[in-house]
């Protein structure tokens, strides 16, 4: 990703081509809204990065789907790898800055954000958002790892903001009855 120019660069291992996919011009609409500024003016922006800052993206290996957390567009983008058309979605709540994606052998797309204690799924099937709470706060992820085996999916994350690693067990209600029926 191309973070300081909100570009996706993508290339294709058949042909040696190398192409740009750019991300089309959209304002932060939780802080800015249409009107705010003059045609053509520049809209600014703090910090590092383009206008969206896309961040670290996950290629989904069972379809032509690419996501890319759109860290100051606070959104998830979908670009179909074949088509390359682009696809916006809203994350839950404004300002959550979107940091790394991956996807499980669902399809269902795991998020963490830079400004939150939650880590996020997106059901492309579905459209829906479903949150995961950590129990420490100020943990500002960065390093999302995600583990799936015989059914059971784990995340770990590293958050050097709180100093501390946290690891999430994602359990179906049958699987949070049947512990605690064994707790019995």
């Amino acid at each position: 990703t191309g973070v300081n120019d909100d570009i996706i660069v993508h290339g294709n291992g058949a042909t040696g081509e190398v192409t740009e996919i750019r991300l089309p011009a959209q304002l932060p609409a939780e802080y800015v809204k249409p009107g705010d500024f003059a045609e053509g003016e520049e809209i600014p922006q703090p910090g590092i990065g383009g206008k969206q800052s896309p961040r670290r993206p996950y290629a989904d290996l069972k379809s032509p789907a690419l996501w890319v957390p759109n860290f100051y567009g606070n959104s998830l983008v979908h670009i179909n790898t074949r088509t390359r058309a682009v696809k916006y979605i809203a994350v839950p709540s404004s300002g959550m800055n979107p940091y790394e994606a991956a996807v499980d052998s669902k399809g269902r797309v795991w998020v963490t954000f830079q400004n939150s204690d939650e880590l996020g799924r997106y059901d492309p099937a579905a459209g829906t958002w479903t949150m995961y709470s950590y129990p420490t706060k100020g943990m500002a992820q960065r390093q999302n790892h995600m583990y799936e085996r015989n059914g059971m999916l784990q995340f770990v994350s590293a958050s050097g903001a709180s100093h501390r690693v946290g690891k999430l067990i994602v359990r179906s209600a049958k699987d949070v009855q049947a512990l605690r029926d064994k707790a019995k």
